[in-house]
C-alpha cells in the first residue's frame, strides 16, 4: 500500500559503459559540494546531488543507502560492490557503492570526507520530509487525510488523462461506530477505528492509496477498474471476519465504488461512489427493520 509518502527514493537509471576512471588531479571543493547538498530539502534530491558529486572524483557509478526507514538509490547496479557502514542519526546505516575499480587509500579517504558532508543535509531533508508527511496524515489511523486524498486524486486523474491508467474510487462507511461510541465511549471507538485502519493497510495492495476523510468514512483509490475495486472489497470482507475485535463487536461497513472515465470530474467520481455507498447503507437499514 502506498500512501504516497514514499520511503523508497530512486533516481533515473543512467546508461553505463564500463571504463577505467583515472583518479583526478584536481581537488574537490568541499564547501561547494556541501552547498549543493544543502540546496534541497527533498531527500531524494539530496542523495542524487551526493551521487553526482562523488562520481566526479571517484570510480563510483552507483550507490544504495539503507536506513532503518528509508532506502535511496542512485546510478546503476553494475560494477564491483564496496560496502560501507557508518552512523547516521545515532543509528547504523549501510551504503553499497558500485565501483569501476578498487579504491586507493587516497580515494577512500576522500570518500569518507564526502560521507561526512552528506549526513547533516540528508538529516535536515528527512526531518522536513517527516514534518510534511505528518500534515498529510490522520493522527489516529496514520492513513492519509482529506488534504492528501485530494492531492493524490488530482495526480492520479492527471495520470489517467495522460496514459489511460485505470482508477477507481471506493468509499467505506462503518455501520456500527455510533453504537459503539454511545455504548462504550469514544475512546474505545477510536480503538476500533485504529483497528479497522490496520485492516485496510493489510488488505489493500501497494499500488492503492487509503485515506480517512471523516469520522467513520474511508476512501481507497484503487489502481484498476471497478471490477478490481469489487475484488478488493470482497477481500476486505473476508479479512474482517478474521479480525477478533471487529468481529466481536460485529463491526461492518457499507461501500460504494465508481470508475474514472473522461466524462467524470473528481467531484463526479466521488459523488457517484458516495451515492452507491448510500444506497447500500439504506438497503441494510431496511433489511434490519
Amino acid at each position: 500500500m502506498d500512501f504516497g509518502l514514499a520511503a523508497d527514493y530512486q533516481s533515473q537509471q543512467m546508461i553505463f559503459s564500463p571504463q577505467v576512471r583515472l583518479e583526478k588531479d584536481n581537488t574537490p571543493d568541499l564547501i561547494e559540494i556541501l552547498q549543493s547538498l544543502h540546496a534541497s530539502l527533498e531527500p531524494r534530491q539530496v542523495f542524487a546531488n551526493y551521487g553526482k558529486a562523488v562520481e566526479q572524483f571517484l570510480p563510483i557509478v552507483g550507490m544504495n543507502l539503507q536506513l532503518p526507514e528509508h532506502h535511496f538509490h542512485y546510478g546503476v547496479n553494475q560494477g564491483q560492490i564496496f560496502k560501507r557502514h557508518f552512523q547516521f542519526q545515532q543509528q547504523a546505516a549501510e551504503v553499497n557503492y558500485r565501483l569501476t575499480s578498487t579504491l586507493t587509500p587516497k580515494q577512500l579517504s576522500l570518500l569518507l570526507q564526502f560521507e561526512e558532508l552528506l549526513k547533516q543535509p540528508l538529516e535536515n531533508a528527512l526531518k522536513h520530509h517527516d514534518i510534511s508527511n505528518q500534515a498529510l496524515l490522520d493522527s489516529l489511523t496514520n492513513l492519509g487525510n482529506r488534504r492528501y486524498y485530494e492531492k493524490v486524486l488530482a495526480t492520479r486523474i492527471a495520470c489517467f488523462n495522460r496514459t489511460g491508467d485505470p482508477l477507481s474510487l471506493v468509499i467505506l462507511d462503518l455501520d456500527k461506530l455510533k453504537y459503539i461510541n454511545d455504548t462504550f465511549g469514544h475512546q474505545f471507538g477510536d480503538v476500533v477505528l485504529a483497528e479497522f485502519a490496520k485492516l485496510l493497510k493489510n488488505t489493500v495492495r501497494d499500488t492503492d492509496h487509503t485515506f480517512r476523510v471523516g469520522g467513520d468514512e474511508f476512501i481507497i483509490l484503487v489502481h484498476g477498474n471497478e471490477k478490481a475495486a469489487q475484488i478488493l472489497l470482497h477481500r476486505l470482507e473476508q479479512n474482517l471476519e478474521q479480525q477478533p475485535l471487529l468481529k466481536q463487536f460485529e463491526l461492518g461497513f457499507s461501500a460504494g465504488s465508481s470508475e474514472l472515465t473522461h466524462s467524470l470530474s473528481a467531484s463526479d467520481l466521488y459523488a457517484k461512489a458516495d451515492k452507491s455507498m448510500y444506497d447500500v447503507k439504506m438497503k441494510k437499514r431496511k433489511q434490519s427493520n
